[in-house]
């Protein structure tokens, strides 16, 4: 996780789509919690239900560990996207050498 830039979540669960900013989070835990602030709650289909986007004196705290898919999106600046960009450069790599 970035706690020096900007990240965004999205969260499936089987009912509701969650897709906000990620103000918090408890990472070493058997029930991971996190907490997103200018939020949408979508259904399943992806539909819009409320849209607290542009409200800042709402947050929503979510436990993950319910979760059937956790998305977090980097900052494009994000010093963890040079880490992953390296990772995926690596993995092109490995496949190379499966297939030779």
């Amino acid at each position: 996780m970035d706690n020096d830039y900007p990240m965004k979540a999205v969260i499936i669960y089987d009912d509701y789509i969650y897709e906000g900013m990620v103000h918090l989070y408890e990472s070493y835990s058997n029930n991971p919690h996190i907490v997103l602030a200018a939020y949408q709650i979508k259904n399943s289909d992806g539909t819009l239900k409320k849209d607290y986007s542009d409200d800042m004196t709402k947050i929503i705290i979510l436990d993950i560990s319910y979760a059937k898919n956790v998305t977090i999106i980097y900052y494009a600046n994000s010093p963890l996207c040079m880490d992953l960009k390296n990772l995926c450069d690596f993995n092109k790599e490995f496949e190379r050498q499966e297939n030779s």
